[in-house]
């Protein structure tokens, strides 16, 4: 199977595990920080997942963000 190696930003990244259109497990993570975020996210993902689908994390700051 070809891969495919590109950038995305984290919003994305997040909006796209956040709505199951992507799944944390499929990832191959080329770099240890992206790793760590990857994991971050998906938890994150998971535990919005059950309340709200409006919010985003930032990892940099730690703080939830609106989407909109």
């Amino acid at each position: 199977m070809n891969k495919v190696n590109i950038s995305i930003s984290e919003r994305k990244l997040a909006q796209l595990i956040q709505s199951g259109n992507l799944c944390a497990a499929d990832i191959n993570c080329l770099d240890k920080t992206s790793k760590q975020l990857i994991w971050k996210l998906c938890l994150w993902c998971c535990k919005k997942r059950i309340d709200c689908h409006e919010v985003f994390f930032d990892s940099v700051n730690g703080v939830e963000q609106s989407i909109s």
